[in-house]
C-alpha cells in the first residue's frame, strides 16, 4: 500500500514487525477498560459454543484474573466428548491454542485465506457502553481486580479511568 496507510492490530509490541523501531511510524495506541474487556470476554464465551466457558460470572472472574481456565476447558471438553486425553496432548492442544499459534495457522486465522469470512452466528457487538463491568463486579471483585491491575501496570505510564468521563 502507498503511504499513508493505516494499519490495525491487536498484536503486543514485541510481536509488531520489526521494522517499526527503525521506520519509527505514528502510533495510536487505544486500551480499552479492562474491567469492561472481563465483562466482554464473559460474554463472547457464552455466545459462541466452543469457546471455554464458566456459566457463572464469578468463576469466570476469577480465571480472568489468574489467566488460567483454559487447560481445564480443554479437559472439561475431552470428558464431555468421551475422549481421554494424556498430560501430553492436552498440554499440546493448549500450546497451539495460543495466540502466537493460532495467528500462523491458515486453518485459524482468516487473514491467511482471503476469501474465507468469519460469520458469527449473534450479536458480536454486545452494547458498546463503557461501565457496563459495574453491572458484573462485586465491591470485593473491583477492589482484588483494582490490585491485579496496579500491580500488572507497575513500571508503566499508563493510566486509565475506569468510570466515563462527560466532555
Amino acid at each position: 500500500m502507498s503511504s499513508p496507510r493505516v494499519i490495525k492490530s491487536h498484536l503486543k509490541p514485541h510481536n509488531l514487525p520489526r521494522d517499526m523501531k527503525v521506520k519509527a511510524p505514528k502510533v495510536i495506541y487505544v486500551a480499552r477498560n479492562a474491567k469492561d474487556t472481563a465483562v466482554s470476554a464473559y460474554n463472547f464465551c457464552k455466545l459462541l459454543p466452543g469457546l471455554p466457558t464458566l456459566e457463572e460470572w464469578p468463576d469466570f472472574f476469577e480465571h480472568f484474573c489468574k489467566g488460567t481456565g483454559f487447560k481445564r476447558a480443554v479437559s472439561t471438553i475431552s470428558e464431555f466428548l468421551e475422549r481421554s486425553l494424556s498430560e501430553e496432548s492436552l498440554d499440546l492442544i493448549v500450546n497451539n491454542s495460543t495466540f502466537s499459534a493460532m495467528r500462523s495457522n491458515p486453518k485459524t486465522n482468516p487473514d491467511l485465506n482471503p476469501g474465507e469470512l468469519n460469520k458469527i452466528p449473534a450479536q458480536f457487538f454486545r452494547k458498546g457502553k463503557v461501565g457496563d463491568w459495574k453491572n458484573y463486579f462485586t465491591v470485593a471483585q473491583n477492589e482484588s481486580f483494582d490490585v491485579l491491575y496496579t500491580e500488572k501496570l507497575r513500571g508503566s505510564d499508563l493510566t486509565f479511568e475506569f468510570e466515563p468521563s462527560h466532555l
